[in-house]
């Protein structure tokens, strides 16, 4: 009889990697601190797990108690060091882009191809916004990516730009749709340096 698979485990072993991390940044002093990561990847409807316990097991409790407690205390303590700045979840794409579609000759430049529907990547996100709307920071604002690519549906090329390298990291060029709401980020930390580090 084959056993049954030993279930997925995702643990920091040593314990020092964020203390480390969170003295680093406080020796540095930044004026800004941005934190962009793939929230969505341990959703309760994804199946990655996780564990912030040692000897413990991964399973779909374990993850979400994981990155509400995880995620709180992180931010929390960046907020004291400086102005934060966190990305909120970017769509994840069921598969690989698949760009050659964009050579379909009644696409324009200027068409939006259809990635995922909106209300189903709202879902996705329901459990790392909620994390984050329950938080009280008061050196922290949340900037949401996808409300430019998404209406009632995402879209993986946004006015004839490719957006995706991958299932989820986003193109230079995709980069640059945001400059704008980048530069009035860095612009609110030049206007008041208080914020900041105070470099």
């Amino acid at each position: 009889m084959t056993p049954p698979p030993t279930p997925a485990k995702e643990y920091c072993s040593d314990g020092k990697t964020q203390e480390q991390i969170i003295e680093y940044i406080k020796s540095v002093k930044p004026d800004l601190i941005v934190i962009i990561a793939a929230w969505n990847y341990f959703s309760p409807y994804n199946k990655s797990l996780l564990t912030d316990e040692p000897n413990e097991d991964a399973n779909q409790i374990t993850t979400q108690r994981a990155i509400r407690r995880r995620t709180s205390e992180t931010l929390s303590q960046l907020d004291k060091i400086s102005k934060l700045e966190v990305f909120r979840s970017w769509p994840f794409l069921k598969s690989e882009p698949n760009y050659q579609y964009s050579r379909i000759p009644f696409l324009q430049k200027n068409s939006s191809q259809i990635l995922v529907d909106a209300n189903e990547f709202k879902k996705e996100s329901k459990f790392i916004n909620d994390v984050f709307d329950s938080l009280y920071l008061s050196n922290t604002e949340f900037f949401n990516p996808a409300e430019k690519i998404c209406s009632d549906k995402c879209a993986f090329i946004y006015n004839g730009v490719k957006l995706y390298i991958d299932g989820y990291h986003i193109t230079p060029q995709g980069s640059l749709l945001f400059r704008d709401e980048i530069k009035k980020m860095i612009e609110r930390v030049e206007v008041d340096p208080l914020v900041g580090g105070g470099n």
